[in-house]
C-alpha cells in the first residue's frame, strides 16, 4: 500500500506507485517481453498530464486513478499487438510441399 501525500506535485504523487504499475504490467504483459517499460513509462506519463490538465478531479484515491489508466492501457497493447498479429501474412505452404515431394521423388 503506498501512503499518498496530497500537497506532493503530481510527478511525485505517480512516482510512489511506479513499482506497482511495473508489477501489475509485468504480470499482464509477461516479464519476457520486452516492452513492458515502455508501458510502464507511457502510463506514468499519461497520468501526469491528465492529473495536470484537471481531468484528475479527486473524487477517488491516485491509486484507483492509476489503476484504471494501467489497466486501459494493458488492454490498449494487447489489442495493438492481437491487430498486427492479424494481419501479419501467412506463411507460404509452397516450400514445405515442395520439400517434401523432392524427398519422395
Amino acid at each position: 500500500m503506498v501512503k499518498e501525500d496530497k500537497s506532493a506535485p503530481p510527478e511525485d504523487s505517480v512516482l510512489q506507485y511506479r513499482a506497482v504499475i511495473s508489477f501489475r504490467v509485468r504480470k499482464a504483459l509477461g516479464s519476457s517481453n520486452p516492452d513492458w517499460e515502455d508501458v510502464v513509462n507511457e502510463i506514468l506519463t499519461q497520468a501526469v498530464a491528465k492529473i495536470k490538465s484537471g481531468e484528475f478531479r479527486g473524487d477517488s484515491s491516485i491509486g484507483t486513478f492509476l489503476y484504471t489508466i494501467t489497466s486501459r492501457r494493458i488492454i490498449d497493447y494487447i489489442r495493438q499487438k492481437t491487430r498486427v498479429l492479424k494481419h501479419a501474412p501467412e506463411p507460404a505452404p509452397y516450400f514445405r510441399t515442395a520439400f517434401w515431394m523432392s524427398l519422395r521423388a
